[in-house]
């Protein structure tokens, strides 16, 4: 499914609503994406190497980047998004390294994996700089996913993140996995708390499969 992210993009910077950026949109593998999308190894499923995927990312991908276009560097200028299990890495990845990617998008974020390895990671993490995190989730996607998401949610509140500051969660009534929402340039004003103009770049890198990413709020989530 097309994600639509050069269009909406466009259409926030033109209107004004987000400043100009860059967005790295990476491929996924396939099926094998289990294995890249995971920070821990589940019996039957495999899994367990994000943190390879993110040497691929700092050794990689991040240096052509930089040589190849012109971009302010840094953690509030770098973000971090995907939908799934791209938003369970781009979380694992996000918190693992604040001082690389001072923004995450998690979007329909897999927390389930593993047992929700992932609010014991976010429990135990302590991350410096505190990166802004973008969380949502559809409640047709199961009362259970929903919860699960609201739980990570609460978890990092725990640890000091704050909604409408540093932290945004939003949950979408009647939006599924596949297709979280019609975008509305007109709605959820209040959440959109981009005041930065600036003019300066943005690098942001997305990873996901199979799902519409709510992109014109959450480029407009002072993700400048």
């Amino acid at each position: 499914m097309d994600w639509h992210v050069g269009d909406s993009a466009d259409a926030s910077i033109s209107s004004g609503r987000a400043e100009p950026m860059i967005i790295v949109g990476i491929y996924n593998t396939g099926k094998t994406r289990i294995s890249e999308y995971t920070p821990t190894k589940v019996p039957k499923l495999g899994g367990g190497r994000a943190d390879r995927y993110g040497k691929f990312l700092l050794n990689e991908l991040m240096p052509f980047i930089q040589e190849t276009y012109r971009i302010e560097r840094g953690s509030g200028r770098t973000g971090i998004g995907g939908s799934s299990l791209g938003g369970l890495v781009s979380l694992y990845l996000g918190l693992r390294m604040p001082e690389i990617f001072g923004k995450i998008a998690a979007l329909s974020p897999s927390v389930w994996w593993n047992h929700r390895v992932i609010l014991r990671f976010a429990q135990a993490s302590m991350p410096e700089p505190r990166p802004r995190i973008w969380l949502d989730i559809g409640t047709r996607e199961g009362p259970r996913i929903v919860d699960d998401v609201e739980m990570l949610r609460d978890a990092l509140m725990q640890k000091g993140w704050r909604l409408g500051e540093n932290l945004h969660y939003q949950r979408m009534e009647g939006a599924d996995h596949s297709d979280h929402r019609k975008d509305d340039p007109e709605k959820g004003g209040s959440e959109r708390a981009n005041d930065s103009h600036d003019e300066r770049p943005f690098n942001g890198q997305f990873h996901g499969h199979d799902h519409k990413a709510r992109i014109e709020d959450q480029q407009e989530y002072d993700f400048g």
